[in-house]
């Protein structure tokens, strides 16, 4: 008798991604720096420090000139005023997907378990 696996279920997957994005968006209120490079900004052709946002690592970085000085926000990247570092955004999708799936993991592990 072959042996098949088991359904994937879509339920864990959606319980994981939901606090996943909620997460990775909430986590641009995080303030911080970076440094980054502007060829069209005198003093920042090579390289500068700007004000960035977002958690583990900065991933929307204030664009000198364009947003309001010293900010960076979710806001001013939807608007075009700030730059989205995507491979750093893409690197705080996964590790907040990583604790969010810790989450469901342990809240179902909790579940599962018989009461005493």
């Amino acid at each position: 008798m072959p042996l098949h696996p088991a359904p994937l279920s879509i339920r864990p997957v959606l319980a994981a991604a939901a606090p996943t994005l909620v997460l990775t968006l909430a986590s641009t209120v995080v303030p911080g720096h970076t440094r980054m490079s502007y060829p069209d900004i005198m003093g920042c052709e090579r390289t500068c420090e700007v004000t960035a946002a977002g958690l583990p690592l900065p991933f929307i970085a204030d664009y000198p000139g364009l947003s309001p000085a010293n900010s960076a926000s979710l806001t001013g990247a939807i608007f075009g005023l700030d730059r989205v570092l995507w491979g750093r955004s893409v690197g705080a999708l996964a590790f907040w997907l990583v604790v969010s799936a810790a989450g469901v993991w342990g809240l179902r592990l909790r579940s599962s378990r018989p009461a005493p």
